[in-house]
């Protein structure tokens, strides 16, 4: 990829391809410098919050009830009734130690409207009120996109009210409230004309209840490119952009506040930001725990049409310890091997066959992070080459340790017949003889 954007910027015509080119040249550069930050561990939220559908900003009330929208799955009975228009809306799910989140509830009409797509949620500071937008998309073009609000009350959530200053004759999403200059202010991405292009991150001040003052275009966080999901928590600014140098898709970026201008963004780096799109980031100001949406193809992740096809709702927590593997792959004559695929399977109880696989095509060293009182089961495979595989457990470590594992892998004597099955890679069989009725 990197010598087909060089080649474009020595030979393209178009100057906004070449400045696009010139942003994914950087991203690649930047790929080879970063390391993934080994004190998070980003994990699937699972069911019965995420389903194969769209699952969308994640958002915590004080009660530690997680408010999310969703696009509501198809009938799974031929009887039901389909029409195969589905709408996202919003819901919300208790958490508990014990048994983890309930399964989801929707919220009322009052809020959850018939034809319009409600998402975008978001919770005051203060836990007083709920941002959200709805959506009017025909077609899969949205034709419609305004922000509302509901305050907390005795019974719940009031019904909704459209704020006032920020909607018009364009499309507004993403609304989060924060603080600039010492006011109130409510962050969201908009099409705006006159801004920077696509979608732009833009803030009102807060001048009463839903009402506020005229938008006000960020500056120098935007980019000719979409930059959306703005989330404010004491002084810093996460958003997710395409216009930013990123590991690809959207990336999420940080930036401060001085008290007069933010800094130049920042990549969150791995493993808050993948290959595909990462959005819709929180965390809680101990910034030890939060969410991200992604549709990165993961251990638990639910898509209905592909791998990559739908985004899913996951956790960030910061370990309490890392307990990391390293596994160096050589061959017989201790040379390294590179282009081995290293599967590491979670054998422990209740979590049998959970995978994660990696491949090196440019070294011989993969490196996995671990969870404490696990078992794994290490498998490396190489095409040409016999398996080799480990078992390991993290039973009763208490503190920081990495695991260094070397594997040889000997080479397959010229036209053999041994054939090398992979764990869940399907076999096909070709002739399948049986008796007629």
């Amino acid at each position: 990829a990197a010598a087909e954007f060089k080649n474009y910027i020595e030979n393209g015509s178009d100057p906004n391809l070449k400045t696009w080119a010139e942003v994914e040249l950087k991203g690649i550069e930047m790929m080879s410098d970063m390391k993934e930050k080994v004190t998070l561990n980003v994990k699937n939220i699972g069911s019965p919050v995420n389903n194969p559908e769209n699952q969308s900003s994640p958002a915590l009330d004080a009660d530690g009830t997680i408010y999310f929208g969703s696009l509501t799955p198809p009938k799974e009975s031929k009887d039901s009734k389909d029409d195969g228009i589905h709408y996202c809306n919003l819901y919300s799910s208790s958490y508990t130690e014990e048994k983890g989140y309930s399964k989801a509830t929707a919220l009322p009409e009052t809020i959850n409207r018939e034809g319009y797509h409600t998402a975008n949620v978001s919770i005051s500071p203060d836990g007083n009120t709920m941002y959200y937008t709805r959506v009017v998309s025909e077609g899969g073009n949205m034709d419609e996109s305004k922000i509302y609000a509901s305050t907390k009350t005795a019974g719940g959530w009031s019904p909704a009210l459209e704020v006032t200053g920020i909607n018009g004759d364009y499309l507004v999403r993403h609304p989060a409230e924060g603080e600039l200059y010492g006011n109130k202010v409510l962050f969201f991405s908009a099409n705006i004309p006159g801004g920077k292009g696509g979608y732009d991150i833009y803030y009102s001040n807060k001048t009463g209840e839903a009402e506020f003052s005229e938008p006000i275009n960020l500056g120098s966080i935007n980019t000719p490119a979409d930059e959306i999901t703005p989330y404010y928590i004491d002084g810093k600014l996460f958003f997710s952009s395409e216009g930013w140098p990123s590991i690809g898709g959207l990336d999420v970026f940080s930036a401060t506040w001085n008290g007069s201008a933010f800094s130049q963004p920042e990549n969150m780096g791995k493993p808050i930001n993948s290959s595909v799109d990462d959005l819709y980031y929180r965390v809680n100001r101990a910034g030890d725990k939060g969410f991200v949406v992604s549709n990165r193809e993961a251990p638990g992740s639910k898509s209905l049409k592909g791998k990559t096809c739908c985004d899913d709702i996951y956790t960030i927590e910061k370990r309490k310890f890392i307990l990391e593997l390293a596994n160096i792959i050589k061959d017989e004559a201790k040379k390294p091997l590179k282009g081995a695929t290293v599967q590491l399977i979670e054998m422990s109880a209740g979590r049998d066959g959970e995978i994660q696989s990696k491949t090196n095509n440019d070294g011989n060293n993969i490196s996995f992070l671990l969870d404490k009182d696990r078992s794994y089961k290490v498998i490396v495979t190489k095409n040409g080459y016999f398996p080799e595989e480990i078992q390991l457990n993290t039973v009763g470590i208490t503190e920081d340790q990495e695991y260094k594992r070397e594997f040889i892998l000997k080479k397959l004597p010229p036209e053999s017949d041994v054939e090398i099955l992979t764990i869940n890679e399907a076999i096909r069989l070709n002739n399948i003889y049986y008796n007629y009725d």
